[in-house]
């Protein structure tokens, strides 16, 4: 700790100001933990450490004072976004800088580790995932045994936190140009609130400012070149059947879409 007053500061992600204000101040107190031996430390040290009496704690912000009489030695730990609402109070001039800051520091929010909560272990979500598979497959199948699908020439994708299947639309006239995956992906659920998406390929017609006037959860940017991504939201509180029912109509209103916009190239 500081031999004299002032402040140590600790600026960390919103989302581990919790947990890591326990870690910093049991490294600051020493305290004797049977579970945290790397936190010990010899007996004639451990005596003669700092104690710290909380002052404040807000969301994004935990402050302790070192609990002496008129002690002016101080711990905090703030967020980065925090700091970055008191910077832009002080200065209003920085506007522009700091909400590119805000961009980076809602990034490392995101891509921060968090410590595992005991629930998060349990059976439910390795149980769960083969029905999401299942969802993808039973879907497209149903699209290809309508015949406003086609998987002919199209594979199964699948990799590092996906698994999904390729189609086209089909209509009587033929197949029209680009494919779409439907896919269950963990990066794009990280960031929204569905395990589903459907990545539409760019030259699928009618294009995306079309579409997005039409289904305004269209996402323009896509971890895919060339791609644009929509959400598929399941209902929740139901049987598969309807799940299902659900889901394939959300897809067969972007190949309406696609059907009713003309005109377009068509493969026979």
């Amino acid at each position: 700790m500081l031999d004299g007053p002032g402040v140590l500061l600790f600026i960390a992600p919103a989302s581990r100001i919790e947990t890591l204000w326990w870690e910093i101040r049991h490294q600051v107190e020493c305290e004797e933990d049977g579970l945290q031996t790397r936190h010990q430390k010899p007996a004639h040290i451990a005596e003669s450490v700092d104690r710290l009496e909380c002052l404040e704690s807000q969301e994004g912000t935990r402050r302790a004072r070192v609990a002496h009489r008129d002690s002016d030695r101080h711990l905090l730990l703030v967020s980065w976004t925090g700091l970055l609402d008191i910077l832009e109070c002080a200065d209003p001039g920085m506007a522009a800088d700091i909400q590119q800051l805000r961009g980076l520091a809602q990034r490392q929010d995101e891509e921060a580790f968090l410590p595992i909560h005991p629930k998060e272990l349990g059976p439910e979500f390795p149980r769960r995932l083969p029905w999401l598979w299942r969802l993808v497959d039973d879907a497209v199948s149903r699209g290809v045994g309508k015949k406003w699908m086609t998987t002919e020439g199209l594979a199964v994708g699948q990799g590092r936190g996906h698994y999904g299947r390729y189609f086209a639309i089909s209509d009587k006239d033929g197949v029209m140009d680009g494919f779409l995956f439907l896919c269950v992906d963990f990066d794009l659920w990280a960031t929204g609130d569905t395990p589903l998406w459907l990545r539409i390929k760019n030259n699928v017609p009618p294009g995306y400012k079309h579409l997005k006037s039409k289904i305004p959860s269209l996402m323009e940017e896509s971890t895919w070149p060339d791609y644009y991504d929509m959400p598929i939201y399941l209902r929740t509180d139901v049987e598969y059947d309807r799940v299902l029912d659900d889901l394939v109509r959300q897809i067969k209103q972007v190949a309406d879409i696609a059907v009713s916009s003309t005109p377009f190239p068509r493969s026979p």
